[in-house]
Parts: C-alpha cells; structure tokens; sequence
C-alpha cells in the first residue's frame, strides 16, 4: 500500500512541476508519468489513476512528437508518437490524431513494417469517420 501512496504523491508533484517546466522538458516530463503507468500496472492498479498517468504521458509526448515533426526529426517524431499511442486506451479521444501523427512520422522515416501496423490500427479506428478514412486511404 506504501507504493500506491508514494506513486499518488509523486504524480501530485509532477503536476506542479509540469505546469512550470512544460517547453523543452515534455519528453523527461512524459518519462516520469510512462513509468508511473508502467508500475502502476505492475502491481495491479489498472485504474483511472493509472489511465491518467497514460494520458498526460501521452499529451506531452504528442506536443513533443509534433515539434520533432515540424524541425523534420522524423526519427524522433516517429519514436515519440509510439510512445504516445502506447500510452493510452484504444477508446482515449485524442488516439485518432496520435495514429495519424504515427503514420506521418514513421511511414516518412522509411519503418513500413511499423506504419503498417499504425495504418491498419488508424483504419480500424476511422470506419463511420470521413476524415479518418481519407487520412488511413491516404497512408495506405
């Protein structure tokens, strides 16, 4: 029970942290929360708690993917976005825009065998999404 109690306070202070060093430092922010998910699950907490420590894993890890992206790190925006989509819930609200994101990165650093995957999870997801569709067509 100590875990859960010292795993709750670690992640009330990665919050006050966050807000304050949220810029250059989102990657070693998102680490902090993947690991929280990670032992969370370990010992048998798969919980809101523990789909939170997923999903601002998951935010800062997009934020970072995305500036990987626009200075054309394909490598790094690629590793980034999985990290991302390993984070979160196949029912999260923001996994759309991560596979499409993932199929962006990983599809133009040359990993087919990765994108593929990606694009097939994006065109599972997108079945009755116009949008979604045309972006899985597309990565197709």
């Amino acid at each position: 029970m100590g875990e859960k109690r010292l795993g709750h306070r670690a992640a009330a202070g990665q919050r006050a942290a966050e807000r304050e060093l949220v810029g250059e430092f989102e990657v070693a922010i998102a680490y902090h929360f993947e690991q929280a998910q990670l032992y969370r699950r370990q010992l048998g907490d798969d919980d809101a708690s523990t789909a939170e420590a997923g999903r601002r894993a998951a935010d800062l890890l997009h934020v970072a993917a995305d500036r990987a992206l626009e200075r054309d790190d394909l490598s790094a925006a690629a590793g980034l976005s999985r990290r991302a989509i390993d984070c979160l819930a196949d029912d999260a609200a923001s996994l759309s825009e991560l596979l499409v994101l993932g199929c962006e990165s990983v599809l133009s650093s040359g990993d087919a065998t990765t994108g593929g995957a990606l694009v097939k999870r994006l065109s599972e997801r997108a079945l009755g999404d116009a949008r979604l569709e045309a972006w899985a067509t597309c990565f197709a």
